[in-house]
């Protein structure tokens, strides 16, 4: 199943955002437990496709997760829902362990490393996109092709984590933001007010940036937004254009 993202600009407004040297920013919802971060922000052009499938990926990183700071990604392993994956003391994940406790659509992922050897670890999930058409991932040696952060979450040794993921995507735009930035503790999705507020707050103050707009992909697949210049941020455009 493939998800697909529409960005539709005026050419005025676009030549002002690139001036800005802003960047269009999509962040995955998650819960409050967790760190959001930027799945990803590029330099955009009049008419935008952002696709992505289901397919997600568990991810360790031995960094604690810092604002505008980006997450070095150390280990990636393909998941499916309802199994648990250990991070063993090798450093690697373990193959799955069946588990029709969680939910339906859960991940569970437990830090076996030693408090001797690492305190705590990084982990949360990962997924893969390509923006008009390229692909937009982390890259080791120029070869091996790693998803990106969705989210993060502090797991100490010997304790776990369970995972659920959202359908919903923040749309922005902004300066001084990178792919797989740390995006602060998540504050969006709880209500409506929280869709006009900025994420990224308790980060750099040097940064421009617009309100963030919602989008729930939960019982749709394709969805077509534009810049609203009179509003400073995106509106939900019908698929007929």
């Amino acid at each position: 199943m493939e998800y697909e993202l529409i960005i539709l600009f005026e050419k005025q407004d676009l030549s002002l955002i690139n001036k800005a040297r802003e960047k269009v920013v999509l962040v995955q919802g998650t819960s409050e437990a967790n760190y959001q971060v930027v799945w990803v922000a590029f330099t955009p052009f009049e008419r935008n496709l952002v696709t992505w499938n289901n397919e997600y990926f568990l991810y360790a990183s031995p960094s604690l997760p810092t604002p505008d700071r980006e997450i070095l990604i150390v280990a990636t392993q393909k998941v499916q829902s309802q199994n648990i994956y250990t991070f063993n003391q090798d450093r690697t994940f373990s193959y799955p362990e069946s588990e029709p406790n969680l939910n339906s659509s859960q991940y569970m992922v437990v830090n076996n490393l030693s408090y001797e050897q690492i305190p705590s670890l990084t982990f949360g999930l990962a997924q893969a996109c390509s923006v008009n058409s390229l692909a937009e991932s982390s890259t080791i040696n120029s070869q091996e092709i790693k998803p990106l952060p969705i989210h993060a979450t502090i797991v100490p040794s010997k304790q776990f984590a369970k995972f659920i993921p959202r359908k919903e995507l923040f749309i922005l735009l902004g300066n001084n933001i990178t792919t797989s930035m740390v995006y602060g503790i998540s504050r969006l999705g709880e209500n409506e007010d929280d869709r006009l507020k900025i994420l990224g707050n308790n980060g750099t103050s040097d940064r421009v940036e617009s309100l963030a707009t919602q989008l729930d992909f939960s019982q749709q697949y394709q969805i077509a937004v534009k810049y609203d210049a009179n509003q400073g941020r995106f509106s939900q455009q019908s698929l007929s254009f």
